[in-house]
């Protein structure tokens, strides 16, 4: 006790605050080792769904789309539309509460550029990675990127098989944003009904958003990826007037 008093005085006299040597945790519930009593600390919750964001390539949306402002004012001009949103809207928050990597249902967005189809999805990944599951989101151009560099690149990062790709089939919940602005061809073609048919068969869901409407879906691509895309997804349809034109007038 003497010893703690002393030390007291020689830090005050020294110009220090008395607590000066004592440790200083960034978190008290767990001393910064990532648990408590009660298993994984909210700290270590929330630095992992950091690191699972910017890696799942919703990163720089975050901040900018999420349910929080998703203004419904801009289907307004229509009673229909507005209640077809709400109604969406609803239905995607209910989504992620009560998300499950195996039971979930996959979605199927579709609807003109502008309907705020990728706002949703970026609100949709960032709820579900709060929740601790594993999403990956980007284009499909970009996805289909990352298959063509590992089958045809000759280098040193096509050793493992997968290096690229595997997480597509993996994750917890795959987002594939604007569906149709890739190439296709015979690979690409290939390569969408491998991935499509494979998580379906897993029971992986997926959300995939698209301008094409069915007609233009089955004109674009073979009756094996249409049929999957049109019979085991559940169809979200957005309807209404382009939001960004909306915002500049």
């Amino acid at each position: 006790m003497h010893c703690k008093k002393k030390r007291r005085e020689l830090l005050i006299f020294a110009g220090y605050p008395e607590d000066y040597t004592n440790v200083k945790y960034h978190c008290s519930d767990c001393e910064d080792t990532g648990f408590t009593q009660f298993g994984e600390c909210d700290c270590l919750k929330r630095e992992l769904a950091r690191i699972t964001i910017e890696s799942s390539g919703i990163g720089g949306l975050v901040t900018e789309q999420s349910f929080e402002n998703f203004d419904l004012k801009y289907y307004a001009t229509s009673q229909k539309e507005y209640e077809s949103m709400k109604k969406n809207l609803d239905f995607l928050k209910t989504y992620v509460e009560k998300f499950n990597d195996s039971t979930s249902t996959s979605l199927l967005f579709v609807g003109a550029t502008g309907l705020g189809k990728t706002h949703l999805s970026t609100a949709m990944a960032t709820g579900i990675i709060y929740k601790g599951y594993d999403v990956i989101y980007d284009t499909a151009q970009n996805i289909l990127s990352d298959f063509e560099d590992e089958r045809f690149r000759k280098d040193n990062l096509n050793e493992s098989k997968g290096y690229l790709t595997k997480k597509y089939f993996t994750c917890d919940l795959l987002i594939i944003d604007d569906l149709g602005t890739e190439l296709t061809n015979t690979f690409t073609l290939s390569v969408l009904y491998n991935l499509i048919n494979t998580r379906v068969n897993s029971k992986k869901p997926m959300i995939i958003s698209t301008n094409l409407m069915s007609k233009e879906l089955n004109q674009r691509y073979d009756q094996r990826i249409t049929s999957r895309l049109l019979g085991a997804f559940e169809p979200i349809l957005f309807h209404g007037k382009d939001i960004r034109m909306q915002k500049l007038n």
